[in-house]
């Protein structure tokens, strides 16, 4: 009597994004005739697979396979395939994002797209938004974006990053960048707004941190990046990748009722807006956790591109030191900061006290008793004085005043 071999059949789900630096993970496919599985990755630049067991290596996809060979009383089973993404770590997290790519979707990947209005909205070549004021008061027809409730996917600890360049904005109390909630008594409100004297970055009504741009005057005229971060019980407000400031608060951003969450609108009172700013938008991302410091300067950095805000051939990234500079903390003699810099890449450079420079000119005694140091991978190792203790060359003074925020 012959006897058939049964048929076989792998069970394999549909695999979860992952993120760069993650754990490896089990994966859990099964057989019909109980029979092991194995796995193959078609990409191991992007993981690898031994055993059951994905390594992560990279961002990208790869296409997981699982089979099963059958055995003497199995037939072979059909191969069934998933694919597996793995994001930047700095995606994790990520509950929507608009980059305005000639609509208002969200390309996370998470579907919560947005709706633009119907009027006064205008998709810009190069990827931007730019929202009309309607020049009024009370809303009439002023552009904005209107945002999904993220109520259900966003509670305490959350971050919203934006890229803006004002044009206008209409004599007042004001608008919002963006905002979740509305200014009204027993609500909460979770915003960053211009107004005729700066910005606020709020979690209304415990928290309203003020700042006035040092180039107001030309504010307007050029493209920044704003971020506001709600951690465990504080904001932190962020300008162009550096940490403004924070304001402790017990409240939470979410939930919010009623919809009321957008770009360039605001609402109060219970149920008056307005939209009273003309501006251009563009990258707005909607986290579900508190980025870090070094988070938020990356973000910068990779989404800053060629801007050069004052026109002098560089770029903002390049002037605020990003992947040239690394900052190293701790207490340090000339010698010791040199020596720490080179190995990490530093190259080049520097004198110590009492050496004469390349121009003739001596070091002098303000070039001692560093606090640390910078690691600079283009040319040169530079200790870090605490600007305002010990006196440094005028030189010195600017590059690191303008450095400060950008290396944390």
């Amino acid at each position: 009597v012959v006897v058939a071999k049964g048929s076989n059949n792998i069970l394999f789900g549909a695999l979860p994004i992952k993120y760069v630096g993650d754990a490896a993970f089990n994966l859990t496919a099964t057989a019909s005739s109980g029979l092991t599985v194995t796995y193959t990755s078609s990409n191991p630049n992007v993981a690898t697979v031994l055993g059951s067991l994905v390594t992560i290596v990279g961002e990208g996809t790869t296409t997981i396979t699982a089979n099963q060979a059958g055995d003497s009383n199995w037939n072979a089973a059909p191969s069934v395939t998933q694919t597996l993404t793995v994001q930047p770590a700095i995606n994790r997290g990520l509950v929507a994002y608009y980059p305005f790519n000639g609509n208002a979707n969200d390309e996370s990947g998470n579907g919560r797209h947005a709706t633009n209005s119907a009027s006064n909205t205008q998709f810009l070549s190069g990827s931007e938004l730019k929202v009309t004021m309607d020049n009024s008061y009370y809303y009439g027809s002023g552009g904005h974006v209107a945002l999904p409730n993220f109520s259900g996917s966003i509670s305490n600890l959350a971050t919203v990053s934006l890229w803006v360049r004002d044009e206008t904005l209409l004599e007042g109390d004001g608008e919002a960048y963006f905002s979740f909630g509305e200014v009204l008594s027993g609500k909460t409100y979770f915003a960053i707004e211009r107004n005729r004297g700066g910005l606020i970055f709020m979690m209304w009504p415990q928290a309203q941190y003020y700042w006035t741009p040092p180039d107001w005057a030309s504010y307007s005229s050029h493209k920044k990046h704003l971020v506001l971060v709600k951690t465990t019980n504080a904001i932190v407000a962020y300008v162009d990748g550096v940490r403004l400031g924070s304001l402790a608060t017990s409240l939470s951003p979410f939930p919010i009722d009623n919809n009321r969450s957008a770009v360039a609108r605001h609402w109060w009172g219970g149920g008056q807006s307005s939209a009273r700013l003309t501006a251009t938008f563009d990258n707005l991302r909607v986290y579900s956790r508190d980025l870090t410091d070094a988070e938020v300067a990356q973000l910068y950095s990779q989404e800053v591109g060629t801007i050069d805000s004052d026109g002098d051939g560089l770029t903002d990234a390049y002037e605020r030191g990003y992947g040239r500079y690394q900052m190293v903390t701790g207490a340090f003699s000339w010698d010791q900061a040199k020596a720490d810099a080179e190995v990490r890449g530093g190259r080049g450079g520097g004198q110590r006290c009492g050496e004469r420079r390349p121009d003739g000119s001596l070091v002098g005694r303000e070039r001692c008793n560093h606090r640390g140091h910078l690691a600079l991978g283009d040319w040169r190792s530079l200790e870090l004085h605490q600007l305002g203790q010990y006196p440094a060359g005028r030189g010195d003074r600017a590059e690191l005043s303008a450095l400060q925020g950008g290396l944390g």
